[in-house]
């Protein structure tokens, strides 16, 4: 049988929604900032803009261990968060 447990995000914040916040705002300084010195060296910006992004439901995910047992993972929202979004 399958063995859920806590997810552990790791990252540079105290949990993965602050981790979030933290890698956003930095790429978006980072743009900010390519964005204007493009503009003040008076270099023009142009070309596509692409992107990916993938929504993947880890709770049909599973994982083998070293040891050869399957685990899926179980995910908890912080709280905090769960309450605001209702």
């Amino acid at each position: 049988m399958f063995k859920t447990e806590k997810c552990i995000a790791s990252g540079p914040g105290k949990d993965m929604f602050e981790s979030t916040l933290i890698i956003g705002t930095k790429q978006y300084e980072k743009a900010k900032e390519l964005y204007a010195s493009a503009n003040i060296t008076g270099m023009k910006l142009s070309g596509p803009v692409d992107f990916r992004h993938q929504h993947v439901d880890m709770s049909n995910v599973n994982f083998a261990l070293p040891s050869g047992e399957q685990v899926r993972l179980m995910f908890v929202l912080n709280p905090y968060l769960s309450k605001r979004l209702g």
